[in-house]
């Protein structure tokens, strides 16, 4: 019997071409839906951790193309390391706003800046500057109630900076930036001086005046902004903002950034909150747009750079290379660079911190990996084997209610914690999404894995130990190495040199992340204030050009 391969081929994409719109019929038919509450749906997210659901439903693959019923309420998870931006919608040809007026800009209203980069984007740290949403500045009548006071000191110049993302440069359309100001101001863009209004030409400082008033009080404007400026993800526009004279009674800046397109799809944001309804049966293209958090950031929303991301103290689904079905618990990477692990602690006694050092697999005649790569996982088994081609801990877990597992850093500047409840085999507990704060009890363990979400799983809060207050060994407020002395008083570092050098400081917070680094040049003694930074614990590392080395722990209150 001769059979063409061709014909039954086609036969088969035949029937199954319509396949999807006929299923679609029947559910429309079996659970009585609206034909006029039906429309399509194309929804995405802009980064591979970020998560949505789809009428507290996950969207498995974090992607959906089809057809959906109104209701549709969608909700993003934010991620470990990540801020959600908001709804972008794909459209006609039209404009494109990156940022609106209203929205939220870091301010500096302390003084001069003029020997710092504040207008770069890689090499400053904002960390200590105010934040609030524009118009920010001080009006003489108090006819702006909404404008958030800075110090109305009359200063000649105040600094603003403006995060925002783009997923691509596009060249089929104009930036530009559309301002409201008084008096004068020059825009930088990454870090290049990008336009400037009612300035004097030449190099600008804290002490340069507006060239005259702003005679509308305030001028408004449109600047175009060259494209060559702009890159691909993160991007910061810096203003310094100028008064005409010292003793001005009114400052004020408010700004929207945008892309008028001249072809292809427009792309809006249509809303900034996590949680979005659907209301109209027109077709959508959305994504969830997310922007990495700043460094110093991280630590207010939980993100240490390696989180214990989920623990089975009850396992009966994986086995370890001694083929065990042992405890085992999950470390996430919430970072976008490897790290390694080697060095940091874990325990599941908050009494004893330093329990468990993760060695270096060589030190231990082992084969292990103690490296996370970018936004990945890595499994320790807490069992008392030894380690070999997987890390073995000294420790098993318990079991109970409010059972918790620590992971601290090698220099012990941070520390990470999951409390879980009491479960079984088959089950975990782990955040969500991944490095996340909602924790809950899964019935679908992923060890290894991202986790993943379903309609059995368990939300539940965490135990959440207070913190015990450092104790006076734990804070070191005075060092010295040779010629080198540094010493925590009065809000400040104070940096003492017995002959002219040069210095770097390198301050991180009690996530390890860095919230200040400089270098200045030393005789005698020169002060670092940081009376700007929030309370908690800080390390300060102090090198000097002839390697002398120091490193304080201050507890700033």
């Amino acid at each position: 019997m001769n059979v063409n391969p061709w014909s039954t081929a086609s036969n088969v994409y035949n029937n199954l071409s319509g396949r999807q719109t006929g299923l679609i019929n029947h559910l429309q038919s079996y659970f009585k839906l609206n034909s006029g509450d039906r429309f399509s749906a194309s929804i995405s997210s802009n980064i591979e951790e970020g998560r949505i659901m789809l009428n507290d439903q996950e969207v498995p693959t974090g992607k959906f193309n089809g057809e959906l019923f109104l209701p549709v309420t969608l909700r993003a998870e934010a991620p470990a390391g990540y801020k959600f931006a908001g709804w972008k919608q794909e459209g006609v040809a039209g404009d494109q706003i990156f940022f609106d007026k209203g929205s939220e800009w870091k301010y500096y209203d302390k003084g001069s800046l003029d020997d710092a980069e504040w207008m770069s984007r890689n090499s400053y740290s904002d960390y200590p500057w105010s934040s609030g949403s524009t118009p920010i500045g001080y009006d003489y009548n108090n006819q702006h109630p909404e404008i958030v006071t800075g110090t109305q000191g009359y200063l000649p110049t105040y600094y603003l900076r403006k995060t925002f993302s783009l997923d691509e440069v596009r060249t089929d359309g104009t930036y530009q930036l559309d301002w409201i100001a008084d008096d004068g101001f020059v825009v930088y863009v990454n870090g290049t001086e990008a336009g400037r209004y009612n300035m004097p030409s030449g190099e600008t400082g804290y002490s340069t005046l507006a060239s005259t008033y702003a005679h509308n009080n305030p001028d408004a404007g449109t600047m175009l902004i060259d494209a060559s400026l702009l890159r691909t993800g993160n991007n910061l526009i810096a203003v310094e903002l100028h008064n005409n004279a010292t003793n001005s009674t009114d400052i004020y800046w408010d700004a929207a950034f945008s892309l008028q397109s001249t072809g292809g799809k427009s792309q809006q944001i249509v809303s900034t909150e996590p949680e979005y309804t659907i209301t109209s049966n027109d077709a959508v293209e959305l994504t969830a747009m997310w922007d990495a958090l700043p460094e110093e950031e991280m630590i207010a929303n939980s993100a240490t750079p390696v989180k214990i991301n989920e623990v089975s103290a009850a396992n009966s689904v994986y086995i370890n290379e001694y083929f065990k079905k042992n405890d085992w618990i999950e470390l996430y990477n919430t970072t976008d660079k490897p790290v390694d692990v080697a060095g940091m602690y874990i325990t599941d006694k908050l009494t004893k911190p330093l329990k468990f050092q993760i060695p270096v697999a060589s030190e231990v005649d082992a084969t292990y990996s103690t490296i996370i790569p970018p936004h990945g996982y890595l499994v320790i088994w807490a069992d008392q084997l030894e380690s070999n081609t997987q890390i073995h801990t000294g420790f098993k877990l318990g079991n109970e209610d409010d059972e918790v597992v620590m992971l601290t850093a090698a220099d012990e500047s941070w520390a990470d914690t999951l409390s879980y409840k009491m479960h079984n085999g088959d089950q975990s507990v782990g955040l969500y999404p991944d490095g996340g704060k909602q924790a809950y009890i899964m019935d679908l363990t992923t060890i290894g894995q991202s986790n993943k979400l379903n309609s059995y799983a368990v939300a539940f809060e965490q135990f959440r130990p207070e913190p015990t207050p450092p104790t006076p060994s734990d804070v070191k407020e005075v060092t010295s190495d040779g010629e080198l002395r540094v010493k925590y008083e009065n809000g400040g570092i104070s940096i003492t040199t017995d002959s002219p050098m040069t210095v770097s400081i390198e301050i991180v917070n009690a996530a390890g992340q860095k919230v200040q680094e400089s270098a200045v040049e030393v005789y005698g003694q020169t002060r670092i204030a940081v009376d700007n930074f929030p309370s908690g614990v800080y390390v300060a590392r102090v090198v000097s050009s002839n390697d002398n080395r120091c490193q304080i722990k201050f507890l700033k209150k």
